[in-house]
């Protein structure tokens, strides 16, 4: 996931620099608030589509392992079962809070570039100093 981060703040800062740099060649104000829109639309493709991509990917992944140690824990003596069973309960747990985190980290950071893509694309004319 961290790749897809770098990607989108990479990403999003080469467009309101392109945005700023035609606003200045071409002396209008007008262009830097249209990349400032542009912004947005990356900050929301990368939630949406890179937070589901992930997330089903580590679930699916979580799931087959809950899979595999519940078979195993059918199979274990009694005393080994409650050992088994806390164990499974922790990871389940775990796992949720390491999903959790993640969903938060990536929706805090594209949350940030919807802000700033709407802030430029607000006062975008604003910020553009031109001859």
């Amino acid at each position: 996931m961290r790749k897809e981060l770098v990607i989108s703040i990479s990403l999003s800062l080469a467009i309101m620099l392109l945005g700023y740099s035609l606003a200045v060649y071409f002396n209008d104000v007008t262009i830097f608030p249209r990349f400032g829109a542009l912004v947005i639309c990356v900050g929301i493709y990368f939630t949406v589509y890179g937070l589901e991509d992930k997330l089903s990917h580590l679930e699916g992944n979580a799931d087959s392992l809950i899979d595999i140690l519940d078979q195993n824990l059918a199979r274990a003596s009694e005393s080994s079962y409650a050992v088994m069973e806390d164990r499974i309960n922790k990871f389940k747990t775990k796992e949720k809070e390491f999903r959790d985190s993640r969903r938060f980290k990536l929706v805090k950071v594209e949350a940030g570039l919807a802000i700033i893509g709407t802030f430029i694309w607000a006062f975008g004319d604003l910020l553009v100093f031109v001859k």
